[in-house]
C-alpha cells in the first residue's frame, strides 16, 4: 500500500496493458490480450461501449434514417405520388398520368 494523490491510501497494481476507452478499439484489444492471458485494466469514463454505440454512430443513424425517409416522402409528394402509391406499386400509378 502506498500514500496517493491527496492523501488517499491505495493499492499498486501491475498490468500488461492499459486500455483507455470501451469502443470497438478498445474492446478489441483487451479482449485478445486477455485470451493471451495478459493482465489488462480497462479504463472507461462514461458508459461500456464507446461514443460510436451509445452517442455517435449508431444514435446519429437513427435519426439521419428518418430524416431521410421524411424528405423522400416530401419528394415524392411534390412529384405527384402518395405513400399508397408507393406501396402498392406500379398499377396504382396510372392514375395520376392524366
Amino acid at each position: 500500500m502506498k500514500i496517493g494523490l491527496k492523501g488517499v491510501l491505495c493499492e499498486i497494481k501491475e498490468y500488461e496493458l492499459i486500455v483507455l476507452g470501451t469502443g470497438d478499439a478498445g474492446q478489441t484489444v483487451a479482449l485478445a490480450a486477455a485470451k493471451e492471458k495478459w493482465k489488462v485494466a480497462v479504463i472507461e469514463k462514461k458508459a461500456i461501449g464507446g461514443t460510436c454505440a451509445l452517442w455517435g454512430c449508431v444514435p446519429k443513424k437513427v435519426l439521419i434514417s428518418g430524416e431521410e425517409l421524411a424528405n423522400f416522402s416530401q419528394r415524392m409528394a411534390a412529384a405527384g405520388l402518395s405513400p399508397r402509391q408507393l406501396r402498392t406499386g406500379p398499377s396504382s400509378w396510372h392514375s395520376n398520368t392524366g
